[in-house]
């Protein structure tokens, strides 16, 4: 059973750190909420319906939070990375996990970081390799003969890679990565079970070493309250799974109140 398997296991910590907004991203925030929503009420008055997509609406917040330049309205369509310093001071999420790698860099941890956007491992990608540093990937276009090679040579105790760039869903099932201790969920998914299954890439059998894990996010965002559903959700499958009733459940919320409760928490 998984739950003697985990007693067997060294600690595992989770801690979540949010970051704040750069005012550059505040600004594309509120501009995507007022043009959104205005169209929307628009529609509700004029026809009596709303034919504006909220659950779009979600998806580009998200976007704000994790990097602008996932916006095509962020970008001239060139496609060319600014330098180095501009990836970091157009947002606060980056910024910290720059800060955060410093420091375990420093401890010598060797560490994974799950995107759901292979658009942020490609910036991330540019940003490591620009600052000197070897990376691992594995993402959903990484053929099979390629993931064994990169995770043998980051799982090899004499390998210069320290950082091992993974997609939620492609790097989630199968794969072990014990060499690291540490696990940065850069964005989280809205079905948690994506994220544990992330976790356990490093924190499984063969495992030595006590695991942290840290979850970031952007405050005062539409992920404070994905975050929130999240951890709701777990605790109800918990009870379900106790009573002995197991069904499917759908992974993404009713568009409509979904969006109600994130312009509140936006408002905040």
């Amino acid at each position: 059973m998984k739950s003697d398997v985990e007693l067997m296991l060294p600690r595992k910590k989770e801690i979540i750190v949010y970051a704040n907004m750069t005012e550059h991203q505040k600004s594309l925030q509120e501009h995507l909420i007022n043009e959104t929503l205005g169209k929307y009420l628009n529609d509700k008055l004029s026809i009596g319906r709303s034919v504006t997509k909220l659950n779009n609406l979600v998806l580009q917040l998200r976007k704000v939070c994790n990097h602008p330049d996932l916006l095509e309205s962020a970008f001239d369509r060139s496609y060319f990375y600014p330098p180095v310093n501009e990836i970091i001071e157009q947002c606060g999420k980056f910024h910290l996990l720059n800060r955060l790698l410093e420091r375990l860099f420093a401890r010598n941890h060797k560490v994974l970081i799950f995107s759901q956007w292979t658009r942020v491992l490609d910036i991330m990608d540019y940003y490591f390799s620009e600052k000197g540093f070897e990376v691992c990937r594995i993402d959903g276009s990484v053929k099979l003969e390629d993931r064994k090679r990169q995770i043998q040579d980051f799982n090899d105790t004499n390998s210069n890679c320290r950082i091992f760039l993974l997609s939620t869903r492609a790097g989630g099932l199968g794969i072990n990565l014990t060499a690291a201790d540490t696990c940065i969920l850069y964005d989280s998914d809205w079905n948690p079970q994506m994220d544990l299954q992330a976790m356990d890439r490093c924190h499984r059998i063969g495992q030595t070493k006590h695991v942290h894990v840290y979850r970031l996010a952007t405050a005062q965002s539409v992920e404070g309250r994905m975050l929130k559903r999240a951890f709701n959700k777990l605790k109800l499958e918990h009870v379900v799974i106790e009573k002995g009733q197991f069904h499917q459940e759908r992974t993404k919320p009713a568009i409509v109140d979904e969006m109600e409760v994130c312009m509140v928490a936006v408002a905040c």
